[in-house]
């Protein structure tokens, strides 16, 4: 190859005109590469007197600029994926022989990538957001805006790429980008990554809820969640395998958590659904509840001596409630009814109506966690039916100074209070 560009220089150099002109041979190759001539290549030569030219490398018979008047010059080489070189040439006699000019062109190993974020980029409104590139060795993260969306020197590979939209709350835009020498716009020397779809806001999202101190090794709580925002009603019943609420509308919602098995109380709070509540590693709002307190062993025991509580009558009187282990005595009154802090048990209660004379109301109430009103937090003991108000009573003769031992008197007894009579004779046997 040497051999044959020499033959060319010299017989260049012999049939050249007499005058001040010379010619400019260009001996191309790839830097790092073999030494073999770098077809498809463009020269451009300009100089003194407006002097302006240009070749493509790859001439079978050699690359040269003829008669090429004397003076300094300068040059521009470029070809696709390559970095473009330049410098300067002086062309004069040399003796009599032609001017080498011998360069190497570097391959291009990266590209600016230009994020579009807009369905044009004139009339077109401009998404702002940060974009991520990865290629498993290589990492890029930029924030970009209309007026700022370039990311630099980005080394050539396959990147997944995430762009996720400043404003508002919008699902990531995730894709494939190839950054090679191919994939360069030729206008812009750009790689360009198009997001022209920003997809449709979210505005809803799913709650993890979280009833363990240790996602791997602690124990979850089964149990019954409610979220109400107002507007929004949610109920779940959550276990350590099923606990995700799935598309929770965004608002700021109330939340209870009602412990299954046992009794314990309910556990409530707010919870915040929003954007930046969704966390970004599973994709949702976590509701924690690691607390479930304390188990309920008891509870207050509210007695209803009206058959309306609003415009009925309240009966005072005297409860008492027994299970054989524990004993509660209470006066209850219209305003003071509650008695507070009874064991969990089943109990034998009697009422005994405080006025007149009325029998006892008797019966059995269970006091545990499913007895509880979910309104009032109070187990109720109704009594409406306070009987009928007593008006008579028998009336026992003891004419005896020992009912066992001692010996009876027989005889006639009469009983008058101006209104009633009565008359009766007594025995012993019938008295």
């Amino acid at each position: 190859m040497k051999r044959l560009y020499f033959i060319l220089l010299v017989l260049f150099t012999s049939l050249q005109m007499i005058g001040q002109t010379n010619d400019v041979f260009i001996f191309l190759s790839e830097a790092g590469g073999p030494p073999v001539p770098l077809n498809g290549a463009t020269v451009n030569l300009t100089g003194p007197n407006g002097y302006d030219e240009t070749l493509i490398t790859g001439n079978p018979i050699g690359d040269v600029f003829e008669m090429v008047p004397y003076g300094n010059y300068n040059y521009v080489i470029s070809k696709d994926c390559y970095v473009n070189t330049s410098g300067t040439v002086m062309v004069d006699e040399n003796g009599g022989m032609g001017i080498s000019l011998f360069e190497t062109l570097a391959l291009i190993t990266e590209a600016n990538v230009f994020v579009l974020t807009s369905n044009h980029p004139i009339i077109g409104s401009w998404i702002d957001g940060h974009v991520n590139l990865n290629d498993g060795v290589n990492n890029y993260d930029y924030d970009v805006t209309e007026f700022d969306n370039i990311i630099a020197n980005v080394a050539f590979g396959t990147y997944n790429y995430t762009f996720t939209q400043a404003g508002g709350c919008y699902p990531d835009i995730t894709g494939t980008l190839v950054v090679d020498c191919g994939a360069i716009d030729p206008m812009s020397g750009n790689v360009v990554l198009t997001i022209v779809d920003e997809g449709t806001a979210i505005t809803e999202a799913n709650v993890f809820v979280l009833t363990s101190n240790h996602p791997i090794i602690g124990s979850w709580i089964d149990g019954h969640v409610n979220l109400n925002d107002g507007v929004n009603n949610y109920d779940y019943d959550v276990t350590e395998f099923d606990n995700i609420i799935a598309n929770v509308a965004f608002g700021t919602y109330n939340y209870t958590f009602t412990q299954a098995g046992g009794c314990y109380p309910d556990i409530t709070g707010t919870l915040v659904v929003d954007c930046g509540a969704i966390d970004p590693m599973s994709g949702n709002v976590v509701l924690t509840i690691v607390d479930e307190g304390t188990a309920i062993n008891e509870a207050n025991v509210f007695v209803l001596t009206s058959n309306h509580p609003i415009i009925g009558s309240w009966i005072d009187g005297h409860v008492n409630l027994n299970d054989g282990v524990n004993n509660y005595d209470y006066d209850v009154t219209e305003f003071d009814n509650i008695i507070a802090n009874v064991a969990f048990g089943t109990y034998n209660y009697t009422f005994t109506q405080a006025g007149g004379c009325y029998p006892d109301i008797t019966g059995t109430l269970v006091v545990d966690c499913g007895a509880i009103d979910p309104m009032s937090g109070n187990v109720v003991l109704t009594i409406v039916d306070e009987g009928t108000a007593i008006t008579e009573a028998n009336v026992f003769v003891l004419t005896s100074n020992h009912p066992i031992i001692g010996s009876w008197i027989d005889g006639h007894v009469n009983l008058n209070d101006g209104v009633n009579n009565y008359d009766y004779d007594v025995t012993e046997f019938d008295n």
